[in-house]
């Protein structure tokens, strides 16, 4: 697999996970009237962490390629 390819993966899978769970709870909430916020804050916030994670990792690696080690 090459470099990069596994994130940019995760990103389009968490982008579009968040989008079909957002028309699926706004379709749910206008043919039920259920509030669907304890849903969409959960899920939100596990894919939002998750592209954070990435985001900060991205930001936080070395220029050289490898990551950077605790000591």
């Amino acid at each position: 697999m090459k470099k990069g390819l596994f994130s940019k993966i995760t990103v389009a899978f968490c982008i579009v996970e968040m989008a079909v769970m957002q028309i699926w709870a706004m379709r749910i909430a206008s043919h039920n009237a259920f509030l669907t916020t304890g849903l969409l804050t959960a899920n939100h916030s596990v894919f939002g962490g998750e592209l954070l994670l990435l985001c900060l990792k991205r930001i936080f690696a070395r220029s050289d390629g490898t990551e950077m080690k605790e000591e």
